[in-house]
């Protein structure tokens, strides 16, 4: 009778390990799964961001040369201006 309860202890015993063994593989993966979630996120964030920068830096590039070809154009205008008054006169 007294080896059967010691047999029933250690099998609770056992189902007992078991149990924290999977609830231990559990947690760690949640762990992986949330730096992963984490890691991925920050990936992305980043990528937005380098995206923004290229972005932003092509749209000066375009405004640079809007200004360029504006400023070269006040000066034909001006030339040709200054060249029509002597003209006239």
């Amino acid at each position: 009778m007294n080896t059967r309860k010691d047999g029933q202890k250690e099998e609770r015993r056992r189902e007992d390990d078991r149990c924290k063994e999977k609830e231990k593989d559990r947690e760690e993966e949640e762990k992986i799964r949330k730096w992963q979630r984490e890691k991925k996120r920050r990936e992305k964030k980043e990528e937005q961001r380098r995206e923004k920068r290229s972005r932003s830096a092509s749209k000066k590039k375009k405004r640079k040369r809007k200004r360029k070809r504006k400023r070269k154009r006040k000066r034909k205008r001006k030339k040709k201006r200054k060249r029509k008054r002597k003209r006239k006169f």
